[in-house]
């Protein structure tokens, strides 16, 4: 979730559906929490103006990153630390930084990073390495638009096909959010590899261009424009496995590559992993 003064936007994941039973009976707890509610949006498929069924659509309240925020309150989280590497020393871990002071020690680690990201950390261990070195994720490139008048479209999240953009939404149609005509932009996955690499204001207009094409009539005056690069947003062929874990070096590998490329295969991913390592943790204490 990105904020700018009173502006907000979802720029990431733009809202959360169960594709399981367990996930189903998870969206519940949450919801029963109060960090999630139903987010039923105009929506449609452009062309050819097709409505979207959006029963099973879910947002974070108020923002999509309070997920996060109720997840992580029990843990001890560290920010703004640059991982370099992995070590194992005397049969323990340690965290490199990129300043190369190493971190620890750690019993266990659980790398969670995109696929890409996680095979650097983990080339020295081949076998591990060459499971996230299989997968390949793709770029989205975003777009943060806050306009001063109401856009005139007849939907408030669209799917769209041929065109530099996949996706917009009227981000304050979520619940919880601040109001006002604030819009999300996604560009479609061949535009987003072509323009990976511009700078982030040439980015932002050119999505915005496209947006104007959807529209009827000319676009309002803008007051907010900004681009984000999502270098690894969509995992490539998930791994069948829901994580993985050496059971020797106390190293596990989780995220949507493993599992299923949405939100709730990542959570299941992590939550997966855990269990198995406290299933090993409780089988090698009893043993002693």
């Amino acid at each position: 979730t990105r904020r700018h003064h009173a502006l907000q936007f979802d720029h990431g994941a733009q809202y959360l559906r169960p594709h399981s039973k367990r996930s189903s009976a998870l969206f519940s707890e949450w919801k029963k929490a109060g960090i999630i509610e139903k987010w039923s949006p105009i929506a449609l498929e452009l062309p050819p103006r097709k409505k979207i069924d959006t029963a099973s659509w879910y947002v974070g309240v108020p923002k999509q990153s309070i997920l996060a925020e109720h997840l992580s309150q029990k843990l001890d989280i560290t920010h703004s630390f640059k991982v370099d590497s992995i070590k194992q020393e005397n049969g323990a871990w340690f965290i490199v930084g990129d300043d190369q002071n190493p971190v620890g020690p750690f019993d266990a680690i659980f790398v969670t990073c995109p696929a890409e990201q996680t095979a650097e950390l983990v080339k020295n261990f081949k076998t591990l390495a060459k499971r996230a070195q299989a997968i390949q994720t793709r770029p989205c490139l975003a777009a943060m638009v806050s306009f001063e008048e109401e856009v005139v479209v007849d939907f408030e999240a669209a799917f769209i096909k041929n065109s530099p953009l996949a996706w917009v939404c009227l981000d304050s149609s979520k619940p919880g959010r601040p109001s006002g005509e604030n819009w999300v932009l996604h560009g479609s996955e061949s535009w987003s590899i072509e323009h990976l690499e511009d700078n982030p204001q040439k980015i932002a207009d050119l999505m915005l261009e496209a947006f104007a094409e959807i529209c009827y009539g000319e676009l309002p005056e803008v007051s907010y424009c900004r681009s984000h690069r999502w270098r690894f947003a969509f995992s490539g062929s998930p791994d069948k496995q829901s994580h993985v874990l050496d059971s020797n070096l106390l190293l596990g590998l989780a995220g949507d590559w493993c599992h299923t490329a949405n939100v709730d295969g990542a959570f299941w991913s992590g939550h997966d992993l855990a269990v198995s390592y406290h299933k090993l943790f409780a089988e090698r204490s009893s043993s002693k």
